[in-house]
Order: structure tokens, then sequence, then C-alpha cells
């Protein structure tokens, strides 16, 4: 019981995070759920409520970087981490809601 059998019935998937804002602009669906690092990209056309999932009710969730073993340009590769790991690309991550850890 609760909140899960009260909309289980009038759940709507979407096949990515930026979907369900799109979903909730349109008027298509009363709520969504996503990420706040989606949800914090200037959309004007949909009201914003950032909550905090209660500590360990998930796992964390992590976007790694990495180089793909045989890739056909590495440096162009090697330059694109560098520059997520400036100063300037950590800025802009934490702007939009990121946390960084260093490698």
């Amino acid at each position: 019981t609760g909140v899960w059998d009260a909309v289980k019935d009038r759940i709507v998937f979407a096949e990515h995070a930026r979907q369900v804002l799109d979903y909730a602009a349109r008027g298509e669906v009363d709520a969504g759920l996503a990420y706040s690092t989606d949800a914090m990209l200037g959309r004007r056309d949909v009201k914003v409520v950032i909550k905090k999932a209660p500590r360990g009710s998930h796992r964390e969730i992590k976007y790694p970087i990495g180089v793909v073993k045989g890739v056909n340009n590495r440096e162009a590769a090697d330059a694109f981490i560098a520059a997520v790991f400036s100063k300037e690309g950590r800025d802009i991550l934490r702007k939009y809601g990121f946390r960084i850890f260093e490698r």
C-alpha cells in the first residue's frame, strides 16, 4: 500500500530524463521524476521542484569517464578528459549540480 499503489497504474515511462521534462512541458503528465542535473538545464516551461531522495533509498549515481580501448584518436580523447577535469570543466559541472571526484 502507500503512494506506489495509488499511482502504479498511471505511470508513464520515458526513454530518458529529458523526455520526462518534455512530457511535463506539453502537459501530458501531471508530474515527472528526473535527475536534478537534467531538470536544472534552464527549462522555463516546466516548474522544477528539486527534492533529494532519502539517504540509502538508492545506489549512488555515477557518471564515469574514460578512454575506450582501441580508440581511433587517443589524443582527442585525452584532451576531452583533461578539459572535463580542468578548473573550468569542474566549475561547469558543479554549476549544473554534479559533484566532482578526483581521478
